[in-house]
C-alpha cells in the first residue's frame, strides 16, 4: 500500500544538542525555512555546559508553538533522540544534529517521495560536506547499489549514507527498537541495519543536507570507529550466534580494514599478518592478497610506487634530443 492517503504526515523533527552554542542558530534557522511545515520540533539538551540552551530557548517564539524543549544530563545523543523519539507525536521522524543544516526543500522532497512508495524502511538523500567556516568540501551522492533491499549491502560494501538524511516512520523505529546508546560513535549505522531488514529503502537522488565535518565530529577518529564497528560485529553476529558467509566477509573486510591503517603507518610486518587473517576468514576477499603482496615488497618499493602514482618522480625520457 503506498502512502499517497496520508497528503500530510505530520513530522517530528529530532534536534539533539551539547555544546553547540556557536552552529544551533544555523540548525534552527534551516528548520524555520523549510518549506514544508506540518511538523513538530522536539530539542533535546544534553547536559550542555555552553549557552546552548538559552539559545535554543530564544527560538521558542519564532517557532510558533512548534518548538518543544527538554534537558537530561549528559548521556550521549542515543539518549537524547530515544527520550525525544519517545515523546514524538508524528507519523515520521525526521533528524538533525545541532552543527548541521537542511536544504529548505528537506522535508518537502522527502515527504513527496514518501507519498510515491510504500513497504518502506527508510528514506534518505544527499547530501554536501562543509567545513567549520561552511567552506563545501565534497558532495555525497546516493549510490544506486543502496535503495531496495540493502540489509546485506549495508556489511558488505562501503556507503555515504548518513544520518541526518534520513526520514523513518515512527513505528518502523519503535518496533526495530530506535537507537542502542550501548554503541555510540556506530549507533546511526546499528539503526539502519535493523532498519533495512524491516523493508526497502528509498532515496532523494540530491544534496538536501549539509554536514559540518570539524575536529570535534565523532566520526573523524578511525580508531575510535573501528572499535565502534567491532562491537557491531559483536551484536549483530557473535551475540546471536550468526557465523554463515555475511559473518565471514565483515570478519574479513575488519582486519583488511586494520591492514590498511597499519599499513598508511608503513608498519608492514604487522599489516601483513592482519592481511592474513582477512584472507583466512574469507578467500575470496581479494583486496587482502594485493595488500599483503604490498606488504611483501617492503617499506621503500612502497614508498617509491606511491611517489611515482602521485607524479612525484617522472619516468626517465631517454628519447633523442
Amino acid at each position: 500500500m503506498q502512502h499517497s492517503d496520508l497528503k500530510k504526515p505530520f513530522v517530528s523533527i529530532i534536534f539533539p544538542f551539547y555544546n553547540r552554542e556557536k552552529y544551533i542558530p544555523f540548525a534552527l534557522k534551516s528548520i524555520q525555512a523549510q518549506t514544508y511545515t506540518h511538523y513538530e520540533l522536539i530539542a533535546v539538551d544534553d547536559g550542555s555546559e555552553d549557552n546552548s540552551y538559552a539559545v535554543v530557548q530564544s527560538f521558542e517564539k519564532t517557532f510558533e508553538g512548534k518548538l518543544k524543549i527538554i534537558r537530561q544530563s549528559n548521556k550521549g545523543p542515543a539518549h537524547a533522540r530515544n527520550a525525544a523519539i519517545e515523546i514524538a507525536r508524528g507519523d515520521l521522524i525526521a533528524f538533525l544534529d545541532s552543527d548541521d543544516v537542511w536544504h529548505e526543500d528537506k522535508l518537502k522532497r522527502q515527504i513527496e517521495l514518501y507519498a510515491r512508495v510504500d513497504d518502506v524502511a527508510f528514506i534518505y538523500s544527499g547530501y554536501t560536506m562543509i567545513d567549520n567556516s561552511g567552506k563545501i568540501i565534497r558532495e555525497c551522492m546516493p549510490d544506486k547499489k543502496f535503495q531496495g533491499r540493502i540489509y546485506t549491502k549495508l556489511w558488505t560494501h562501503h556507503n555515504d549514507i548518513w544520518g541526518g538524511t534520513l526520514l523513518v516512520e515512527k513505528k518502523k523505529l519503535l518496533a526495530a527498537g530506535c537507537f542502542d546508546p550501548e554503541l555510540r560513535g556506530a549507533e546511526n549505522l546499528d539503526l539502519r541495519i535493523r532498519l533495512a531488514k524491516t523493508g526497502n529503502v528509498f532515496f532523494n537522488d540530491m544534496s538536501l543536507c549539509f554536514y559540518r565535518k570539524h575536529a570535534q565530529s565523532l566520526t573523524d577518529n578511525k580508531t575510535m570507529m573501528r572499535d565502534y564497528h567491532a562491537k557491531l560485529v559483536e551484536k549483530h553476529f557473535i551475540k546471536t550466534n550468526s557465523t554463515g558467509w555475511l559473518f565471514r566477509w565483515v570478519q574479513a573486510k575488519l582486519f583488511y580494514n586494520d591492514g590498511m591503517m597499519q599499513f598508511a603507518e608503513k608498519k608492514m610486518i604487522t599489516a601483513l599478518g592482519l592481511f592474513l587473517k582477512s584472507i583466512l576468514w574469507n578467500p575470496f576477499y581479494v583486496r587482502s592478497y594485493v595488500q599483503a603482496f604490498r606488504c611483501c615488497l617492503g617499506k621503500n618499493v612502497n614508498e617509491f610506487l606511491s611517489r611515482l602514482k602521485s607524479g612525484q618522480i617522472m619516468p626517465n625520457n631517454r628519447g633523442k634530443n
